[in-house]
């Protein structure tokens, strides 16, 4: 079994409402983006197993605040939302 390779992360300098970054030729704003603490109610799970999933390659953090707190993409929350109650739902159904 490899070990997945971590998503680089860019480093925000400046963390407010209306910083933008280029992502993949998409401009993206702060306040697009959700943080870690976020991602774990959104899931329901705790901050620390988001930080799990990050370095699983499971979820993918698309920058960093200067405080070092992760940011997210909502599509990519959702997507991952939408995996894990699929596969809860297979577990159940069998």
């Amino acid at each position: 079994m490899s070990i997945p390779a971590l998503i680089p992360e860019c480093d925000i300098r400046e963390h407010h409402e209306h910083a933008q970054h280029d992502h993949g030729g998409v401009r993206v704003t702060n306040d697009m983006l959700l943080e870690a603490a976020d991602v774990a109610r959104v899931l329901g799970l705790s901050p620390s197993m988001i930080r799990v999933l990050v370095n699983a390659g499971r979820l993918r953090a698309i920058a960093r605040t200067r405080r070092g707190v992760r940011l997210f993409l909502p599509e990519d929350v959702e997507q991952l939302r939408i995996e894990r109650e699929r596969r809860r739902a297979e577990r159940i159904a069998v």
